[in-house]
């Protein structure tokens, strides 16, 4: 890959260029600079003439709802502007604004492959879509060559199964702040409309997402809007601050968690591996039955660090299967890919990194907690699709 299409990495669109780069790298990719630009990053899926959904490329939202150039090719990503008239003809479907639909304008004439109609389009955030193919089995592909039934399955749940995904969040909400019972999120109007992502869903008509070019990814929201504008007293004002955390931590990107990733590395070994050590004549299922009281079902922070403090001091290493049954969580599916492959690690010391990282004091932080919404809305789609298939 040349510097110009590196720098894609340091997106800026006022320089009014774009550069093509592979699919796979983009959502591969953890933008540590702007974390937010994410939510810019979508897929179109569109309907061809013969009523088949098409998955496009990827291409950066622009913050202004009218014609998104998207590569036709889904193996390929469009970083940069949009305002280039040398893209269009070659590499573009264009979604329009009204309902969603797609047109291809070529100054060369019908284009075989895009001809020039109107046909229903959809937007799904990309990286959303990459963590799909950890969701249901099979993968993206596995999504791809059924298509139109997974359409048929997403636009059944956003109709009929959505209302869901609200109860979600006012639970969470309350998890995060439990002496408020009767917070929900219809207790303060929220600046942005629509802040589920789109797992699936028609292009709205208007929208506050972040402008990619946004030099500061710690303001909540594009428009300055802080809990300040809000507060009335100190009773609203303490509710509105745990629902704009609650909202912060719906930026995230939910297909990464750069604090899990950095335990990950931190925690692999290498050489041979012991599987307990330190017992001497003290049992090891009694130790085990120490360690599960020291960490019940519901633990704190400070239970953690107890275990932490207890296992050095006796110099006990649980086994591998041991740590792994702790930490086997739907949400995260890096865990399950590392037990696959066999990755040699410490599982003790990922273990409890892991577990702190699942209270929700952290997963608000962490992009857990977002993951966690994402993959309810998913799951839901997945069933229907599984019905369908």
């Amino acid at each position: 890959m040349d510097d110009e299409q590196e720098r894609w990495k340091t997106y800026d669109d006022r320089a009014k260029k774009y550069v093509l780069v592979p699919s796979t790298e983009v959502e591969k990719t953890i933008f540590h600079k702007n974390p937010r630009i994410w939510s810019a990053l979508y897929r179109g899926i569109v309907v061809e003439p013969n009523q088949r959904h098409c998955l496009t490329g990827i291409t950066v939202f622009d913050g202004e709802w009218g014609a998104q150039k998207f590569p036709r090719s889904r193996h390929q990503a469009r970083i940069g502007s949009r305002l280039d008239s040398i893209f269009m003809p070659k590499y573009a479907a264009d979604l329009l604004e009204e309902l969603g639909s797609a047109q291809v304008i070529s100054p060369e004439g019908p284009d075989l492959y895009w001809p020039p109609t109107e046909r229903p389009g959809y937007l799904v955030h990309a990286h959303c879509w990459a963590l799909l193919g950890h969701v249901i089995e099979g993968g993206i592909v596995r999504i791809e060559l059924n298509l139109d039934t997974f359409v048929q399955a997403a636009c059944h749940f956003w109709k009929k199964d959505s209302s869901r995904v609200s109860d979600y969040e006012d639970r969470i909400i309350n998890e995060i702040s439990p002496d408020s019972d009767e917070l929900s999120f219809d207790s303060v109007e929220s600046p942005e409309s629509d802040g589920i992502p789109p797992v699936l869903d028609e292009i709205p008509p208007d929208s506050d997402e972040i402008p990619p070019d946004s030099d500061s990814p710690s303001t909540p929201y594009s428009d300055g809007i802080s809990p300040d504008s809000y507060s009335t007293s100190p009773s609203s004002r303490k509710k509105e601050e745990r629902f704009f955390r609650t909202m912060r931590a719906r930026d995230l990107n939910p297909l990464f968690v750069p604090k899990l990733e950095e335990a990950m590395q931190r925690n692999r070994i290498r050489g041979k591996v012991h599987p307990h050590v330190g017992f001497g004549n003290f049992p090891l299922h009694l130790a085990i039955l120490i360690i599960d009281a020291v960490i019940p079902a519901k633990y704190t922070a400070i239970d953690v660090q107890n275990a932490r403090n207890l296992l050095e001091a006796f110099r006990w290493t649980l086994p591998d299967g041991y740590w792994q049954k702790r930490c086997d969580s739907s949400l995260l599916f890096e865990l399950t890919n590392l037990k696959k492959t066999k990755s040699q690690m410490d599982w003790q010391a990922l273990g409890l990194d892991v577990l702190s990282r699942l209270l929700i004091e952290d997963k608000s932080t962490n992009g857990l907690m977002n993951r966690e919404r994402v993959l309810l809305v998913m799951n839901h789609i997945k069933k229907r699709f599984i019905k369908l298939l």
